[in-house]
């Protein structure tokens, strides 16, 4: 084997030091394969990587060149062979031929006023269609199904979906009988993401147990937190009628919602950090995984943090901290968005996208029109057309002008992401950066931040493996929280 050979073998491999143990640790994301190297293999693979030749390389270490050669030999052993080619299927950013997961907003209203709104109180702005019609909602459903063939999953989103429960059961009910005829070969599964206050209504809750609709729950916290943020529009807050709803619903399908909050400036003065939140959760509902996300608003936003860059590298952090003590304790729980990555680095299953948004996952708004995410709506470059005209297979204007304004998204595209060590592991919201400051295209500061987590990662999941006991209990707990995963609502989620 020649050394150019070795080379390129090498070029991929990303070197970090574990935080726990200090030890070097050499990552190869073509293969997944970590394995430790001492001081001086890391300085050769480094002066591998920038070009040195054999000759240079063994005069600056002090080494014979065949012995740096039969150690690159040991090193290219170790990488492996190769997961999934990320060349599949890249030939077109538009058309996609798999199941399809969908966003239906049957509500564009809302009965809440939360202090961090992006939806404008639910209306997005449009308060001419403050429900979805039945007939609409059955079309979009057949357009939809006419163009992908299969639909995954429907997300039931609003506004506040429970406002708009009847043209919930019409959709579920339309499938149903679709299924029965054998006119679709899966029922998608159901999801919902509710503010939970009117889950005390029977006939909300008789509705989401006959069709098996996972549930959402946003909960921010303690009550003095969360009524301080998520606040009826009288200005009384909604946590003890949101607490009631979560029990209520949990009685009566014999399953806890999943819980999504939003971390705010407001959690800091209560001192609450992201773990200490997780903990509650886990105390008073019962939660084993949660998704907290700190809240994205615009810089001069009255709940914008004074360093934002600083709390998302922080909170990681602290919840990687003790990742290792609370996925394999006698109550494992994890935060959503870690168990994703975790799950991704198991598995070795590079992922294409950001987040496939515009590509295998759409929203529909009340009035019909389609966009890629809810966090676009009503942004004209994102506007993919109206249900009465879509036809994927004929892309009109709209369609191809959306895609690309979402190429940005898609890391076999991205000039940032080609190269990057981390492009298989990475994961992020592309209307971040939209909500935040009006750009949508992933900044220098998110890169570093999203590369320092995978780190975190990578390094929790190497000392972990150091233990077999430790190991095995890990995945036995971690294939726990999967399976709770799967069964609560991996439809919402990217």
């Amino acid at each position: 084997m020649n050394i150019e050979t070795l080379r390129q073998a090498l070029s991929a491999i990303h070197c970090f030091r574990s935080d726990k143990s200090n030890s070097i640790v050499a990552f190869n994301p073509d293969t997944y394969n970590m394995f430790t190297v001492g001081e001086q293999m890391f300085q050769l693979i480094c002066h591998v990587k920038h070009g040195y030749t054999l000759s240079e390389i063994a005069r600056i270490l002090d080494l014979s060149s065949e012995r740096i050669y039969n150690i690159l030999c040991t090193i290219h052993e170790r990488i492996g062979t190769p997961a999934e080619s990320l060349s599949i299927g890249i030939s077109s950013a538009v058309r996609y031929d798999g199941p399809i997961n969908l966003s239906i907003h049957v509500s564009n209203t809302c009965n809440l006023n939360c202090s961090y709104c992006y939806a404008e109180g639910g209306t997005y702005g449009n308060e001419s269609k403050l429900r979805m019609d039945p007939d609409l909602a059955l079309k979009s459903v057949d357009t939809m199904y006419s163009n992908y063939g299969s639909i995954e999953s429907i997300l039931f989103f609003g506004g506040e979906p429970t406002l708009g429960i009847s043209t919930i059961k019409v959709i579920c009910d339309y499938i149903k009988h679709k299924f029965e005829l054998g006119l679709v070969s899966v029922l998608p599964r159901y999801a919902m993401v509710t503010n939970g206050t009117l889950l005390t209504e029977n006939c909300v809750s008789q509705i989401i147990h006959e069709h098996n609709i996972s549930l959402t729950v946003s909960v921010d916290g303690p009550e003095c937190i969360h009524d301080s943020l998520r606040k009826y529009r009288n200005g009384d807050g909604s946590f003890v009628k949101v607490k009631n709803g979560f029990v209520n619903i949990t009685n009566l399908t014999g399953r806890k919602p999943s819980i999504e909050s939003t971390f705010t400036p407001i959690h800091e003065k209560h001192g609450y950090n992201i773990k200490r939140l997780e903990d509650y959760f886990h105390a008073e509902f019962g939660s084993t995984i949660e998704t907290i996300v700190p809240v994205n608003v615009p810089d001069d936003h009255p709940l914008a943090f004074s360093d934002p860059d600083v709390v998302s590298c922080d909170s990681t952090s602290s919840l990687f901290d003790s990742l290792s003590d609370r996925s394999y304790g006698n109550s494992p729980r994890i935060e959503r968005n870690i168990l994703y990555s975790i799950l991704q680095v198991l598995m070795r299953k590079p992922r294409r996208f950001m987040c496939p948004i515009g590509y295998s996952r759409f929203t529909i708004t009340t009035d019909g029109d389609i966009y890629p995410c809810q966090l676009f709506i009503g942004q004209k470059e994102f506007y993919m057309g109206n249900i009465n005209h879509f036809n994927i297979n004929d892309p009109s204007v709209d369609i191809i002008k959306a895609q690309n304004s979402l190429e940005y998204r898609d890391k076999y595209r991205n000039p940032k992401c080609t190269t990057c060590w981390a492009k298989h592991l990475c994961t992020a919201c592309p209307a971040s950066s939209l909500l935040k400051n009006n750009n949508y295209t992933t900044t220098d500061e998110f890169c570093m931040h999203s590369k320092e987590r995978v780190e975190l990662i990578l390094s929790t999941l190497y000392e972990l493996h150091k233990s077999p006991n430790t190991w095995m209990q890990f995945l036995e707990n971690l294939e726990n929280l999967s399976t709770v995963l799967s069964k609560e609502d991996d439809v919402y989620h990217c």
